[in-house]
């Protein structure tokens, strides 16, 4: 995890350099590609039913292309198919085992069926692909427990997402705040063992009423 972290510290990022650099080349970049791009565009606009239109007539028209999966997988994943998504990223990493979001797409199932060590294997191979990817990397800082390893994912994040999420920025910039108040202590942290308490309700007003299963209400 180290090592990893070591690659994002040098330096700024520079994200607005390569937010030019993606526009200057994106008219030379293949058809899937940018069919992916505009189609993950209308899904973080919540447009959902467009994007899958999308995606499902450039998969009939140009056949497996493992971007083109991915966003499949992650259309299938937001209706809760978990079987249909994980068919998609596992497609998508047939073809391309690189692709970083198809083994991040495979950590998100994995952890909404509470497999967290699974989801953080999975998390961290898709980061160890793709650093710079601002989902990636919180679904990764989220098993981080070193606080400042995590402070150096999460101002990395509130960085790359500054042009394009200035939202994310601001809760990456949140939670920040939350680490260095937290001082190294474990958030919700039980302070005390859980006991019984018994309350009196007399004396209450008689508008009050507490309703007992399956019996009926009474002062």
């Amino acid at each position: 995890m180290v090592g990893l972290l070591i690659a994002l510290v040098p330096g700024p990022v520079r994200a607005a350099e390569a937010s030019a650099s993606a526009v200057g080349t994106f008219s030379t970049l293949p058809s899937s590609v940018s069919t992916a791009a505009r189609a993950r565009q209308l899904l973080i606009a919540g447009q959902r039913d467009q994007a899958e239109r999308l995606v499902s007539a450039a998969l009939a028209v140009g056949g497996p292309d493992d971007s083109l999966l991915c966003l499949w997988g992650e259309l299938h994943f937001r209706r809760a198919d978990f079987a249909e998504a994980t068919r998609a990223f596992e497609s998508a990493i047939s073809l391309n085992p690189d692709n970083a979001r198809a083994w991040w797409g495979l950590g998100r199932i994995e952890q909404a069926n509470f497999r967290g060590q699974r989801a953080r294997d999975l998390f961290s191979k898709a980061f160890s692909l793709n650093h710079r990817d601002t989902d990636i990397i919180l679904a990764y800082a989220d098993f981080v427990n070193d606080a400042a390893s995590k402070a150096v994912l999460l101002d990395n994040v509130a960085r790359l997402a500054r042009f394009d999420q200035p939202e994310r920025t601001a809760r990456a910039l949140a939670q920040l705040q939350i680490q260095e108040r937290l001082q190294g202590r474990a958030p919700s942290r039980l302070a005390s063992p859980y006991t019984g308490l018994l309350v009196s309700l007399n004396g209450m007003p008689s508008t009050n009423m507490v309703y007992w299963p399956s019996a009926k209400p009474r002062e």
